[in-house]
């Protein structure tokens, strides 16, 4: 199978936004890899600290003149524990943190839910909350770490504040999430939407809603939850849809930023999240599905990319009587030829922006 992906690898502009990246993290004196408890600080964060009036050069380089109010929905959490955001992120294991606004944050959360109650609350309630299960991964990871201006932001936010007065640098930087998921700034667009604040208007490649719609059709509206197999790019979006409504479902992503946009953003489970070689990882899940949806099907490449399919299909075949796919002639042919789902019917059209015409959301059946 194929994987479409948004994200350049090996281009000219992946190039200039790591140089970016490296001068904003010398600027700001960060880091832009994990460094644990006892690690040294990174080459470019010592440079940073040992240059001639390094700390006043980057004072100028880091601040603009004068401040600005900002709305607080635009405060993102950011860069933590001598790391950039991006850094920070995958240190930690999600994409959330570093691109999560400061608004819906575990600092906030706790200090509202303080605030909220009648009296101070104890240690089972702490060791509850998502500051601690936040903290926790810190203190393991870099030791005992206070970060100030987090808790300051925090404090103001949990006060009411709706507008916060902030210091500018002269340097841009991208969010995990442009970075990971979008193709950096200027960002591309993403496979699937995804609720984030710092991907509100990036362009999404996939219409998930007229997938779901299909899907809904091909399994019929008043199909009780069961048993769900999502193949392919989109994050496991439609997936996380049917588990709102009960179903058990497993989700094959291409890659691993994939599978850690199912779980630190749509909300799916780790352990049904699955990334790598498709026909591998779908011939090797256990029992059957009550449907397949597999998106990307592209038989038109190479030797092997057409190898890769029909590994898939036939593993697909083991596993389901009903899959969903968005699919043009060849992939209907090739369905026919190598699995026993003969009967087509037509969903309708995918509605994606940049889709082939000659695409379509099809139901393969026994």
């Amino acid at each position: 199978m194929r994987a479409r992906t948004s994200a350049p690898r090996g281009s000219i502009a992946t190039a200039l936004r790591a140089l970016r990246r490296r001068v904003f993290c010398f600027a700001l004196g960060l880091d832009a890899q994990r460094a644990g408890q006892t690690d040294e600080p990174s080459d470019t964060a010592q440079l940073a600290a040992r240059v001639p009036f390094a700390k006043a050069l980057r004072q100028l380089v880091r601040h603009r003149p004068g401040s600005r109010r900002v709305p607080a929905s635009r405060l993102l959490m950011g860069a933590q524990c001598r790391l950039d955001a991006v850094a920070f992120s995958e240190a930690i294991g999600s994409p959330r943190y570093g691109s999560m606004p400061m608004l819906d944050g575990p600092h906030v959360a706790l200090l509202r839910q303080a605030k909220a109650s009648p009296s101070p609350l104890d240690d089972d309630a702490l060791r509850a909350s998502a500051y601690f299960s936040f903290g926790a991964v810190v203190r393991d990871e870099w030791g005992d770490y206070v970060v100030d201006g987090h808790h300051r932001v925090a404090k103001a936010l949990a006060d009411g504040a709706t507008h916060l007065r902030v210091q500018r640098t002269w340097l841009s930087t991208d969010t995990p999430l442009r970075a990971r998921l979008a193709g950096g700034a200027p960002p591309r667009c993403l496979e699937a939407p995804l609720p984030a604040r710092d991907l509100e208007g990036v362009p999404v490649a996939h219409n998930m809603e007229a997938r779901y719609v299909g899907l809904l059709r091909a399994l019929g509206h008043d199909h009780a939850p069961g048993r769900l197999l999502e193949v392919g790019p989109g994050y496991g979006w439609l997936s996380a849809r049917l588990k709102q409504r009960g179903w058990d479902v497993h989700v094959v992503v291409p890659h691993a930023v994939d599978a850690s946009a199912a779980v630190g953003i749509l909300g799916l489970a780790r352990d049904d999240v699955l990334d790598g070689d498709a026909a591998d990882l779908v011939a090797g899940l256990g029992g059957r599905f009550d449907a397949v949806a597999c998106w990307g099907l592209d038989p038109a490449g190479t030797a092997s990319d057409r190898a890769d399919v029909v590994a898939l299909l036939e593993a697909i075949d083991e596993r389901t009587d009903l899959l969903v796919a968005d699919a043009d002639e060849a992939c209907v042919q090739l369905v026919r030829r190598r699995t026993g789902l003969s009967r087509v019917d037509d969903l309708g059209a995918c509605g994606d922006p940049t889709a082939s015409t000659t695409r379509r959301l099809l139901a393969f059946a026994r």
